[in-house]
């Protein structure tokens, strides 16, 4: 599970920052391979619920903690920092949080306990792995709106800070 989450973060880190940097089908591609290493996180995150005795304790805590992140980060991203340097500069700071996120992995266990007596963990077959595919492509797609937005409000008249608006407001309503 730690070597699952850290290829995740870092490969996270290596695209989001290639991300600033590309357009066309090659981000398009970038933001698959983002979805991908979410939606290996979230795999491993319901991994641990599944193990958890009171999972929708740790499951409100998660989203109190993840949505007050986002409405600051989204907050802190239109104020600032997407004035300074643009989706480049929001990919470049994802980069960062990714690898930040590398040096909490270490925490990490290496393996979760066994949750059903007999039956070892194992990477996830048929529907499991639809599931996690599609979970994966839903994230990529959410990341690769996330690029697209501020050239469309600016392709639309509308200015950038029209895009960066939607963008803190898309995130706080998640």
């Amino acid at each position: 599970m730690l070597w699952t989450v850290a290829i995740a973060l870092a490969a996270m880190a290596m695209v989001n920052l290639a991300t600033a940097h590309l357009s066309g089908i090659a981000l398009l591609g970038a933001r698959v391979i983002a979805g991908m290493g979410t939606g290996a996180l979230s795999w491993i995150w319901i991994g641990l619920l599944a193990r958890h005795p009171v999972p929708a304790r740790l499951c409100a805590i998660f989203i109190l903690i993840q949505s007050s992140t986002l409405v600051l980060l989204s907050s802190l991203f239109s104020a600032y920092l997407f004035e300074l340097g643009g989706a480049r500069a929001g990919y470049m700071m994802l980069a960062a949080i990714n690898g930040m996120s590398l040096v909490a992995a270490a925490l990490l266990p290496r393996r979760y306990p066994v949750a059903v007596a007999g039956i070892e963990p194992a990477l996830p077959r048929g529907r499991g792995l639809a599931e996690l595919a599609s979970m994966s492509l839903f994230f990529a797609g959410i990341m690769a709106l996330w690029v697209s937005v501020v050239p469309q409000t600016i392709h639309a008249g509308l200015g950038a800070g029209v895009g960066r608006s939607a963008i803190s407001i898309g995130l706080a309503a998640q």
